[in-house]
């Protein structure tokens, strides 16, 4: 009885350890952060999201998957823009998708987040990401489309975060460095 319960003890340890502070990494997938800053590319090495168990600054609750990149957004003007909810325009540098790809191979896209194939995208950082709303037709309110483009809302440089939630929703943010 002691030696099992010695086992039990230790097994428990163990496992406890091996889980602490290490990313869950979905096997089957990719994630990608692109934009204008990186010219749209899917499957450029740089863009490539790592799998990370916390991010500083951002409280993450029941996620199953967390990915997060460094960009820097810059000041040069990308020649386009889009109009926002309460007179804010955007310019095109600032832009932000990320897509999901099959694990190794960048062509198989399952979706460009925000989506109609990826669902609504749930916004962990107002402050600085806008996050379109999630709805197929221009509703004329100046909240875009899911076919609109996410935008940090200014120049710098950020850790993109990309969340699967165990409930299977999904959550973006743009955490200031």
């Amino acid at each position: 009885m002691k030696k099992l319960l010695v086992f039990v003890v230790a097994l428990v340890a163990v496992l406890g350890l091996a889980s602490c502070g290490e990313a869950a990494v979905n096997a089957e997938k990719d994630y990608y952060a692109v934009g204008q800053f990186q010219g749209w590319s899917v499957g450029k090495a740089e863009s490539k999201m790592e799998a990370v168990s916390s991010v500083k600054g951002l409280k993450i609750k029941g996620a199953k998957y967390i990915y997060a990149l460094e960009v820097t957004f810059s000041a040069d003007p990308a020649g386009w823009e889009e109009a926002i909810k309460g007179g804010d325009t955007f310019d095109g540098n600032l832009s932000i998708k990320v897509v999901r790809t099959a694990a190794g191979d960048p062509e198989s896209v399952d979706f460009w987040a925000e989506n109609k194939e990826s669902g609504e995208v749930k916004n962990l950082t107002p402050d600085t990401l806008f996050v379109p709303a999630y709805h197929e037709d221009d509703l004329g309110d100046g909240m875009g489309t899911w076919a609109s483009n996410s935008f940090v809302r200014a120049t710098g440089t950020y850790t993109i975060v990309f969340v699967e939630f165990a409930d299977g929703t999904l959550g973006m943010g743009a955490v200031a460095k």
